[in-house]
């Protein structure tokens, strides 16, 4: 992540997140049995079927944020963009924040922003799940109030937060 002041209200960070995980899956199951009225051995007596998959998991992600500080208040646009071998190829997540300072300790905060979660490897994995799945995602709302408290050396922020999000997929 880079940070950059462009002017004496005006900044932006840059990032880069990657992530690579290698994975195995298994699942050691009892036969699928059709009793049809006849009885059934326990399964604690029978055999299993074991199926186990290795595979990996990766993506990268750019982001940018703007923060635009004019008097008391500070907005926060900023944009995410995701690729992947699991789930959607590519996500491009808009969001913006912004924050009002109520004086020298107090402030209100609001939110809202799409985001894209990738499957997990028991959800991709051929046999276990679903190879072509997609992305699940969300809009997320947040409402806050922060109060920082000056205490001897240490400073502590109280961070008060409703929070809802809109779930998909």
């Amino acid at each position: 992540e880079v940070e950059k002041e462009l002017a004496e209200n005006l900044s932006t960070q840059v990032g880069l997140v990657s992530d690579t995980t290698r994975y195995t899956v298994g699942a050691r199951v009892p036969p699928a049995v059709n009793s049809r009225g006849g009885v059934q051995t326990p399964t604690s007596t029978g055999s299993l079927i074991e199926s186990y998959q290795t595979g990996t998991l990766t993506s990268a992600a750019l982001f940018n944020v703007w923060n635009w500080t004019p008097g008391p208040y500070t907005l926060s646009p900023s944009l995410r963009f995701e690729g992947g071998n699991v789930g959607t190829p590519f996500t491009l997540d808009p969001r913006l924040s912004t924050k009002r300072k109520l004086g020298s300790l107090d402030a209100v905060k609001a939110s809202a922003g799409l985001y894209h979660q990738r499957p997990r490897a028991q959800e991709a994995a051929e046999g276990f799940g679903n190879p072509d799945v997609g992305s699940r995602y969300a809009l997320h709302y947040v409402a806050g109030y922060e109060r920082e408290i000056p205490w001897r050396a240490l400073p502590l922020t109280l961070d008060w937060q409703l929070f809802y999000r809109d779930l998909h997929h």
